[in-house]
């Protein structure tokens, strides 16, 4: 990290922190989590994550549905019930969901649907306008996970869809991208939308250089809060799923002082203020 000493967490956290995305993973009936659908689940209870939340001040979170359960939100939801207003949920449901299943997310704490549109997927592009129709009445996003490569042949589509969207991961790139590269520029060009969000979560998922700092994601974190603070999320990604050795969610803090280059303001915003208007 080239930007100075990060800021001391734990005397600074600002009160209100969200925590944007995390998943909860549910224990079979002997008490082991087991896989699903190929996936090896990792452990990720309410016991688990409180543990995460206190270490880290997080105040408010929210849960996002796994790939691995495809349409059944019952783990998620039946996790929820421990945390009342501190939480929200992003579900995963078709594209033919019932406006009435909507309805009774929304009352649970859901504020979005999630497309993964990776391996794995259980929705197709075909879907997603279908799909946006249905939850914008709720003031619901698109939550879309992605490879940032495939961003400018997305640009259209994106932009065309009737509700907000939330991109995964910093955008996700295969590798970092420089600044001048297609898709960073048309990462931004998606945030001067005012439509969309992206979420900083997940360094590991695009850093290839091996260090503890992801430091060859730096510039591409850093760029992403000098143009648009105000687009910006953050979050863990626990319980970080595929990953053998992942970051405390300390140090993911550390890392967002990094980004955001030890400013005070945008890092707070990104923290409380951002998350509080998108997750009301």
């Amino acid at each position: 990290m080239n930007d100075g000493p990060a800021l001391s967490i734990k005397s600074s956290i600002p009160s209100g922190a969200w925590d944007c995305h995390m998943h909860f993973y549910g224990p079979d009936e002997t008490g082991n989590t087991s896989p699903v659908g190929g996936f090896q689940m990792p452990e990720a209870t309410v016991e688990s994550y409180n543990k995460v939340r206190a270490a880290a001040g997080i105040s408010r979170f929210v849960a996002v549905q796994s790939v691995a359960y495809g349409f059944d939100n019952s783990v998620m939801f039946d996790a929820l019930t421990a945390y009342g207003d501190d939480a929200r949920a992003v579900v995963v449901v078709p594209a033919d969901v019932d406006v009435d299943a909507i309805r009774t997310f929304h009352r649970l704490g859901a504020r979005g649907a999630r497309a993964y549109m990776l391996e794995g997927a259980v929705l197709n592009w075909n879907d997603l306008p279908k799909l946006c129709e249905t939850i914008e009445p709720f003031g619901w996003h698109l939550q879309i996970q992605i490879e940032g490569e495939m961003l400018p042949d997305l640009f259209s589509l994106l932009t065309s869809l009737a509700c907000p969207i939330v991109i995964e991961h910093n955008g996700k790139f295969r590798s970092p991208p420089k600044i001048d590269d297609e898709g960073l520029v048309t990462l931004l060009k998606l945030l001067d939308t005012n439509r969309i969000w992206v979420k900083m979560s997940g360094p590991y998922e695009m850093s290839a250089d091996g260090s503890s700092d992801y430091r060859d994601i730096v510039p591409l974190a850093q760029a992403t809060v000098a143009h648009r603070p105000d687009r910006l999320v953050w979050a863990t990604n626990y319980p970080h799923p595929g990953i053998a050795r992942p970051p405390t969610e300390r140090a993911l803090l550390d890392l967002l002082s990094t980004w955001t280059r030890n400013d005070r303001t945008a890092r707070d915003r990104i923290l409380v203020g951002n998350p509080s208007q998108l997750y009301a």
